[in-house]
């Protein structure tokens, strides 16, 4: 099953992406899942913050995708992948569950970009129609002196490819750290609902925390087209307010 949830950002790089947000740090940790040093949000990142957390999930769950489905690992340039359980023979499911993990041994992708940590996940397909993905882990990727941290990753969407093919993503959660200071929690407060037939949710609230009790919230709002809008929020203290051009086309957010 793929993610319906991540169409969009497969594919994203993590460096680039989280790069954006790694300013505007705390002094102290601020607890509960929230990295020390955490991105003390505002209005002028709120929107980049957003991208950042669809960008990571992706990650993680393209990387099972690859290993899983087409039974291949990205190659190491040193260091290694050690993989567990997955589809032994690429073909049409029936009433089959998959679950196995992927271990980064300090594995150079290239690019001066190397990646260590573990990724579990379990996918059941049936021939009717349900399907559901889990997936968890927890993974550094250091480049250029920076390690980027992302753990206590979980991800779990239910769905059904008959028909519109509808999918709900119940739960998406992580906490973001750099080595140089920077981060966010990230976590739904509303599951993600749609359809294939749609590029984004039509519904659903995605809440990260950073820094000094800071906020930033993204709302998918149905528009009855294909795209919907995202409504944007930042509380720097004193509650949610909308940020100015909010809201967004949700291909805005998930890039």
């Amino acid at each position: 099953m793929m993610p319906k949830t991540l169409p969009y950002v497969l594919g994203a790089s993590l460096v680039t992406a989280t790069a954006i947000t790694m300013t505007g740090c705390s002094s102290s940790s601020s607890g509960g899942g929230v990295p020390a040093n955490a991105t003390v949000f505002g209005t002028a990142n709120a929107q980049a913050a957003l991208i950042d957390a669809f960008a990571v999930a992706a990650l993680f769950v393209e990387t099972v995708e690859v290993a899983v489905v087409n039974s291949i690992s990205v190659p190491c340039a040193s260091g290694s992948i050690t993989e567990s359980g997955g589809i032994p023979v690429v073909g049409p499911p029936t009433n089959t569950t998959w679950s196995g993990s992927i271990t980064f041994n300090s594995c150079d992708i290239g690019g001066g970009i190397v990646i260590g940590g573990n990724i579990s996940y379990t996918i059941t397909e049936d021939s009717t129609g349900p399907e559901s993905t889990d997936v968890t882990g927890n993974v550094t990727f250091t480049e250029s002196g920076e390690t980027i941290t992302i753990s206590a990753l979980n991800f779990k969407e239910t769905g059904n490819s008959s028909g519109g093919g509808n999918y709900s993503t119940n739960i998406f959660s992580f906490s973001l750290s750099s080595s140089l200071g920077g981060g966010f929690l990230a976590e739904l407060t509303q599951p993600l609902v749609g359809t294939d037939l749609e590029n984004c949710p039509d519904s659903g609230v995605v809440l990260l925390t950073g820094g000094t009790n800071t906020f930033v919230q993204g709302t998918f709002v149905d528009t009855g087209s294909s795209d919907s809008n995202v409504t944007i929020e930042v509380d720097t203290g004193t509650g949610f307010s909308e940020i100015s051009g909010s809201p967004v086309v949700c291909t805005a957010i998930l890039i």
